[in-house]
């Protein structure tokens, strides 16, 4: 008797002697000869060597499938009929086998015409009995080697339209594929389960994944999957979060309650990659609660308890300080979806989403400064200090990361005013002390605080570079917030807005993106709230103006373009015309602020332009602001 080794030698030495001699006709004969005999001798434990010679010949010589396919289908069904027989050996060496000729592609074979390109086209009766010798096999076997190969062929055939239709209308003694799937997903072997997961996203990324994505849904195979997510295995949870995301993409999987059996679930799972520091897990976990809080229905609510909140919270924190930049902006995205009103509990944790949000602005202190728009490295600073695009494009998303979220807390804030379940107050006692109690408007002011001391310096540091509006309208929103609740010392906060520019800024931003509506809306309720603010403080400074006649929103609404474009209005008549008049009036009071508060070399009226000489009344407000210096 041969011994095992001695074996694999022989096997090895035959398959490399056939493929250095690269004669097609000596293996065909080969292969004639090697099917015969076994077919002859009707012994599958005696024919193991030459099915694993059957199998490496596949593998190094594929032209060879499609002889194997279209000129030995007795051989075929013989193979069939060995995935049923009760040896694992045999077993895994003929799904080997059918492994190689469902993956192989087609091509020429030597001394016949050139076919069309594709898969090795099988008979139709071999499919049928291959697709319930898989469901067989998936079913009863538990040798992982088997399981590995079988699911490895189940894959092979989610390539293929009219096999995986095949495969999902095919029961054998009421087992189907979605239950013998969900048996897979409960292996105590990690490898199977991830093997069995990448089946499932192979399946849903097919061309009719729609149809089974609900029936997916209807065997309730998330369950199982969420199940599964009870591992401490890296590339298991990333495949999960990954197959799920997949999922979470349907509407179905929120009608029918999936993500509220589930939720718990992700959140632990989640916990244990950001624990562990596993950072494409994490990436993938932090993507499908995003999701998940994105599409969530307002009238099935998810995170329905305070615990559940808070430990969203916990995580989302962990994830915006860890080390990984993508872990610290998925986390950005998912804490920028958990803001929305229907999932923060009442009365609104205040206090916990300050620690959150303090973090994530903070964190902004430490980024490198952009000199450079991403993409475009013409425009680097000759003297700045070299840095990467990578670190630049991340100082972007980091910025626009924050931006959106601060959009997302002043959305929140503002569905608060007009909510008294959201301040913890409404659900006190009379008596009780309600002094160390956070309310909407601390929050607020905190808030304020923040962006004072780490938003505005960095986004001004790198407004040269920046794309797109999102981080300034964040800044808008917060102010609109702040404006609302009437917080104290708001005029000194006006100031230091105006003093950085920022006013102008708004109009360029207008004028930049004037096709966005609801920007420019933004804009237009900013620059007039902040001017109305000013104009409070100037009017008690200066023992009365007449400001408060003007209409300064119907003026601001006619601005377009930048501060230095907007003077010339002041150069035409506005006697019979009340919009003019109130365009002009709009634009002194801007010029007058970037006079009074921006800094001399910045203020637009001490950079020298013709429209500072074309002004028509020479005693005119604006010119004795003018000759004052």
């Amino acid at each position: 008797m041969v011994e095992p080794n001695s074996t694999e030698i022989i096997l090895e030495v035959l398959v490399q002697l056939l493929c250095k001699l690269q004669s097609d006709q000596l293996v065909v004969n080969c292969l004639e000869f090697l099917t015969s005999k076994m077919q002859q001798q009707c012994n599958y434990p005696r024919s193991l060597p030459v099915l694993s010679l059957i199998g490496r010949l596949l593998q190094e010589i594929p032209p060879l499938c499609h002889t194997l396919a279209i000129a030995f289908k007795p051989c075929l069904e013989f193979l069939c009929c060995g995935m049923s027989y009760p040896d694992n050996a045999v077993r895994s060496a003929i799904v080997y086998i059918f492994l190689h000729l469902y993956t192989c592609n087609r091509t020429d074979t030597p001394g016949k015409t050139a076919e069309p390109a594709g898969k090795v086209a099988m008979p139709a009766s071999v499919n049928a009995q291959v697709a319930k010798s898989l469901l067989i096999l998936l079913r009863t076997v538990e040798d992982t080697d088997v399981q590995l190969n079988t699911i490895g062929l189940l894959k092979s055939w989610f390539g293929d339209e009219a096999l995986t239709n095949m495969l999902m209308t095919t029961t054998v003694e009421g087992s189907t594929f979605f239950t013998t799937i969900k048996k897979m997903l409960l292996s105590r072997q990690d490898v199977v389960q991830v093997a069995s997961v990448q089946c499932l996203i192979t399946l849903l990324a097919s061309s009719r994944a729609p149809t089974y994505l609900s029936t997916l849904l209807e065997a309730d195979v998330t369950e199982f999957l969420f199940e599964a997510l009870a591992t401490t295995n890296d590339l298991l949870l990333e495949s999960i979060f990954c197959c799920l995301i997949i999922f979470a993409d349907t509407e179905d999987f929120y009608t029918k309650c999936h993500v509220i059996y589930g939720i718990d679930s992700i959140l632990r799972a989640l916990d244990h990659a950001i624990t562990h520091k596993h950072c494409m897990s994490s990436v993938q976990g932090l993507n499908l609660l995003s999701l998940i809080l994105e599409r969530q229905p307002q009238n099935l609510p998810m995170v329905n308890t305070p615990r559940t909140f808070t430990e969203c919270l916990r995580l989302l924190q962990a994830g915006i300080s860890h080390s990984h930049n993508q872990v610290s902006l998925a986390s950005s995205r998912a804490f920028q979806q958990l803001l929305k009103r229907q999932h923060v509990p009442s009365p609104v944790p205040y206090d916990e989403l300050l620690g959150v949000l303090g973090q994530l602005v903070s964190q902004l202190a430490i980024l490198p400064a952009m000199n450079c728009i991403p993409g475009d490295t013409r425009k680097v600073h000759q003297h700045s200090k070299a840095r990467s695009p990578q670190h630049t494009l991340h100082t972007q998303l980091a910025i626009k990361a924050t931006a959106t979220c601060l959009q997302a807390t002043a959305t929140l804030a503002m569905s608060c005013v007009d909510d008294p379940t959201a301040n913890v107050t409404t659900f006190t006692a009379p008596k009780q002390d309600t002094a160390s109690v956070s309310t909407l408007v601390a929050f607020a002011l905190q808030l304020l605080q923040l962006c004072d001391k780490y938003y505005i310096p960095v986004v001004l540091k790198n407004q040269p570079y920046l794309s797109g509006a999102v981080a300034y309208v964040a800044l808008a929103d917060i102010f609109l917030l702040v404006h609302r609740l009437q917080l104290e010392n708001l005029d000194k906060f006006c100031q230091k807005l105006s003093m950085n520019g920022l006013l102008r800024l708004a109009l360029d931003i207008k004028k930049q993106f004037r096709t966005n509506e609801r920007l420019v809306e933004t804009m237009d309720q900013f620059l007039t709230e902040a001017c109305g603010v000013l104009m409070s403080s100037c009017t008690t400074a200066q023992n009365g103006t007449p400001w408060h006649s003007v209409d300064l929103r119907s003026g601001i609404q006619q601005l377009s373009g930048s501060l230095t474009d907007c003077v010339a209005l002041l150069t035409q008549r506005s006697t019979h015309d009340p919009r003019l008049q109130s365009a002009q009036a709009a634009c002194v009071a801007l010029c007058y602020f970037s006079w009074q508060f921006e800094p001399r070399q910045q203020s637009l009226l001490y950079q020298p332009n013709r429209e500072q000489h074309c002004l028509r009344k020479p005693n005119s407000w604006l010119d004795r602001i003018l000759c004052r210096q």
